[in-house]
């Protein structure tokens, strides 16, 4: 279960907890991970924005993720 998860983190970061403001002004915060090969594309962030690359699930969900890059 460790080298499972050390490699998930060669691609996502640790749990980390952010705060997202909404377009009407709001807020919400939440825990879960980013991923780094998206985060660090310009242009899928421009295309997608910051929510497409935070994930709120388990590692499972992660793992599925990865298989589309």
């Amino acid at each position: 279960k460790k080298w499972n998860r050390s490699e998930l983190l060669t691609i996502f970061s640790d749990t980390v907890t952010v705060k997202f403001t909404k377009t009407d002004g709001s807020s919400e915060t939440l825990q879960g991970r980013w991923c780094t090969v998206c985060r660090d594309n310009a242009a899928y962030v421009a295309k997608y924005g910051k929510w497409k690359m935070f994930h709120l699930r388990s590692n499972s969900s992660c793992w599925q993720h990865i298989c589309c890059h």
